[in-house]
């Protein structure tokens, strides 16, 4: 689900837009954000009884995800995207063993998370 990804990488992108002084931006999508939590958070207790499980956290603070990786918040993008929702799920969802990068042949942010391979 988007909203699940959104929470996943929306701290660190709210935290550089506050640094390069993009205030607006970091308004408008934390109210985004609230709203896709609070619908989440409403209609989530039914699909819960189908689904059996229930909410995630995602506060883990991005900068202690990214340090082994060398990788600084402010180098937001796909790649560092590609690292926050690894963490998640792997935190999740444990019995995870596999990743499969499935971006375009020769996309330069695969190429990188590919590189980031041994690591990840």
């Amino acid at each position: 689900p988007y909203s699940e990804y959104a929470k996943m990488i929306a701290g660190a992108y709210f935290r550089k837009w506050f640094n390069e002084g993009y205030y607006l931006s970091l308004l408008s999508s934390k109210a985004i954000l609230a709203t896709m939590i609070r619908l989440e958070k409403r209609y989530g207790s039914i699909f819960d009884r189908v689904l059996g499980q229930s909410l995630h956290s995602y506060d883990d603070l991005p900068k202690d995800i990214l340090a082994p990786y060398n990788i600084a918040v402010e180098n937001t993008g796909e790649s560092m995207d590609n690292i926050l929702k690894i963490h998640y799920i792997r935190k999740h969802y444990p019995e995870v063993s596999l990743f499969i990068q499935a971006s375009p042949s020769l996309c330069c942010a695969s190429l990188i998370t590919e590189a980031m391979k041994t690591e990840i």
